[in-house]
Formats: structure tokens, C-alpha cells, sequence
């Protein structure tokens, strides 16, 4: 049994691919996509067996520790939690000059294929966090200079996937 939570509320997560290898034939014996309720696989025979995170859900981190399990007539069962971490996102406003972390801009987040605003903010001198993006593209907008600097007009993209492990 597979249970893929968030490693924060403990909650089944839905949306992660997994593949069940048997390590000595190194053969895919299972690959499936989790729901909101645990995921069973049937019919393994005895012996070590890798189960792999392969693309996470949306809005978090792929957890890239493979775990291995073993079954055997004594052990015919086998339960595994596989937590995943949301995916966070930190912006910053920097001056073009010097590169030093500047507050008091204002900034939107918008999604670039919906158009959706996922955030506005002020920034602040240790940047502003935005946990658990779905996968996409998004642009950062200047909707106001801090005092004494001039408003940029660049538009700044950054894409979010699936199976990311970081995010620069």
C-alpha cells in the first residue's frame, strides 16, 4: 500500500506518477498515478522491490529518495508514506546597480497561459514567499517603484514543473 501525503497536514495527495521496480530482474512491475486514497498493488512475488517518485503533484516538489520494501512469505505487506513538500517560490526586488534586496516595491504575480493573479505584494528586504504553484509560467509585473527609484517596465517569467527539485 502506497500512501502519497503532504509532509506538512499529512493529507493524501493525488497527482504524483510512481513506478514499482523489481530489483532483481530490474523490471517495472507497476506504475501508477495516486488519487486521494491509498494505492494497493497486487500480485508481487517475494523479494526487493524500488518504488520512485516520478513526477509530483501540482503545486509541490518531486521527493527523489527512492525506497525500497521487501516481501516474503512472513512480510506479504507492505505499507509506504511518501510525503512530498509544497513547491515555494521567493521573489525579491533588487537593485539594477548594486544587486542589494530592495522593499517597498509592489509586484504582481500573474499566470501566463490563464492570466490569473496569483499574488500581490510589497517586497520586503528578505523577499516575498509563494508556496505551492501549479505547474506553469508566470510573470512578475513592477506595479510601483520603491521611493526613489524609477518603475521597471520588465517583465520577469519563471516556469514551475512537475518534477522539479528546486527552483532558481
Amino acid at each position: 500500500t502506497i500512501n502519497k501525503i503532504d509532509s506538512t497536514t499529512n493529507n493524501n495527495l493525488a497527482g504524483a506518477n510512481f513506478t514499482i521496480k523489481r530489483l532483481a530482474t530490474n523490471e517495472i512491475v507497476d506504475s501508477f498515478t495516486t488519487t486521494t486514497t491509498s494505492h494497493e498493488t497486487s500480485n508481487l512475488l517475494p523479494g526487493n522491490y524500488e518504488i520512485t517518485e516520478t513526477a509530483a503533484p501540482d503545486g509541490y516538489i518531486v521527493n527523489t529518495t527512492a525506497k525500497e520494501f521487501t516481501l516474503s512469505s512472513t512480510n506479504p505487506k507492505v505499507t509506504l508514506d511518501y510525503a512530498d513538500k509544497q513547491n515555494e517560490t521567493i521573489i525579491v526586488k533588487k537593485d539594477a546597480k548594486t544587486n542589494t534586496i530592495l522593499a517597498g516595491a509592489t509586484l504582481k504575480v500573474i499566470n501566463k497561459d490563464t492570466s490569473e493573479v496569483i499574488d500581490t505584494f510589497v517586497t520586503t528586504t528578505t523577499g516575498h514567499s509563494i508556496k505551492g504553484l501549479k505547474a506553469g509560467t508566470y510573470k512578475v509585473i513592477e506595479e510601483a517603484a520603491p521611493s526613489g527609484y524609477t518603475k521597471s517596465d520588465a517583465i520577469v517569467e519563471f516556469t514551475i514543473s512537475n518534477n522539479q527539485t528546486e527552483v532558481q
